[in-house]
């Protein structure tokens, strides 16, 4: 951490873009986390038949996957563009 004193600071000027793009990063990585835990309850509720079920976890498994693409293109585009302004 000593040797990262002496980038603070050139990132001093970008730090509210960085720690938006760390922010995105951190959501995106929950919602990616969510989807093992949706087949969890799916295979779960499969084994008891409850089939209106079944389709709220495939439904939100599809959500959260299509949701944590997006904001990962966000978070990368924060970092990128910051990346650009130096």
């Amino acid at each position: 951490m000593k040797s990262l004193q002496r980038l603070w600071p050139w990132l001093r000027p970008y730090r509210t873009s960085l720690v938006i793009g760390l922010f995105w990063v951190i959501i995106t990585n929950g919602l990616i986390l969510m989807t093992p835990q949706l087949l969890r309850w799916g295979i779960t509720a499969i084994e008891q038949g409850n089939w209106a079920d079944v389709q709220f976890y495939a439904a939100t498994m599809i959500v959260v996957t299509l949701l944590g693409g997006g904001i990962r293109v966000i978070s990368r585009l924060h970092f990128l563009h910051t990346g650009r302004k130096v």
